[in-house]
């Protein structure tokens, strides 16, 4: 077939795949969000979704309950990967608090395998004696990790929640904050985040 150029609709007919010689489509050219993700190929970056918690957060309830820090991310593919990180400010008050990553469901994301009777946690516990500076000021920034599948396209959750094993009033699990959280300089506030990155199969 024969190349037509038609200076009324300001079209080619006729031209082959592959006819363009190497260099004459450029970056200008290609339409905003016209790559699909299958062009990209497999581990190309399809979203990032960013959350951040600045207040204080404790808790001495058992069980499990959120923190407030969480995101939801909306899933283009079922066979998609989801890298998740986690940064936390965080100290416990006692050796029976811990912290994790659930779905929405509250589900343990990527739980750590069975190991006896021991807890199955992402953090935990951040415990420095039972008085003291070391238990009254000290926090620390610690950050997990992972990849995970969600298995389904639509919205993903994913929330920090935090765990205490004991009714003790004296176990207790701070997030953006020391033990003493006094309102003074050597007491600061902190600040803990979470982003969710879907990654092309």
């Amino acid at each position: 077939m024969a190349l037509t150029l038609n200076g009324t609709t300001n079209t080619i007919s006729g031209l082959a795949v592959g006819g363009l010689p190497d260099g004459i489509v450029d970056t200008d050219m290609i339409a905003a969000a016209a790559v699909t993700a299958a062009k990209r190929g497999a581990g190309a970056i399809i979203q990032v979704v960013y959350a951040k918690l600045d207040t204080a957060f404790n808790s001495t309830t058992l069980n499990g309950v959120d923190t407030g820090l969480s995101a939801t991310i909306n899933v283009q593919g079922a066979s998609n990967k989801l890298v998740i990180i986690c940064s936390a400010l965080w100290a416990s008050q006692g050796n029976f608090c811990y912290m994790y990553l659930s779905d929405g469901s509250n589900n343990v994301i990527e739980r750590p395998g069975a190991s006896g009777s021991r807890g199955r946690f992402h953090w935990g516990p951040e415990y420095n004696g039972d008085s003291g500076s070391n238990f009254n000021y000290h926090a620390s920034r610690d950050t997990f990790q992972c990849v995970t599948t969600p298995g389904s396209t639509g919205n993903y959750t994913v929330k920090l929640r935090a765990n205490n094993d004991d009714s003790n009033a004296g176990r207790c699990v701070h997030l953006n904050r020391n033990v003493n959280n006094a309102d003074r300089y050597s007491d600061p506030i902190g600040t803990s985040t979470l982003t969710l990155m879907e990654i092309a199969a």
